[in-house]
């Protein structure tokens, strides 16, 4: 009996393939979203030191400049958050798909390596009986 050849395996190499991949955008949109998160972060803490005690009427204008571009900066990145959390949503979906493509292919694999040892240990034992056989008849 020849050895054991999944029939699919390069398409399990390919749909693993593919699951990394997937793996690798997810990771990257997670690296996003937490840059984006400590931008934030960074500039609630830029809003709180940049009031000093008690401003002059230039300081204050510079100060109002100086918090108006804060909030906007703010602003896009909220913006930028809510858009990397929909794509994150989307990736999750993507990498949960691929994994189960490759779980799939896999059980095939794994049911048709089982299916062929069955095979392979009936043949053994139908030529082990026909040795048996053999020897008997000899003797």
């Amino acid at each position: 009996m020849k050895g054991f050849q999944f029939r699919l395996q390069r398409v399990l190499e390919w749909r693993q393939h593919k699951l990394e991949l997937e793996l690798t955008k997810q990771q990257r949109l997670r690296y996003d979203l937490n840059q984006v998160t400590l931008g934030i972060s960074q500039i609630h803490a830029a809003m709180v030191e940049g009031c000093p005690a008690d401003p002059t009427g230039a300081e204050l204008a510079a100060l109002q400049q100086y918090l108006d571009r804060l909030y906007r900066d703010q602003a896009r990145l909220e913006q930028r958050r809510v858009e990397l959390n929909a794509a994150l949503t989307q990736q999750n979906a993507c990498v949960l798909a691929a994994d189960r493509d490759v779980k799939i292919l896999e059980r095939l694999k794994e049911r048709a390596l089982t299916e062929w040892n069955h095979a392979a240990n009936k043949e053994i034992e139908e030529l082990a009986g026909e040795n048996a056989i053999n020897r008997w008849g000899r003797a």
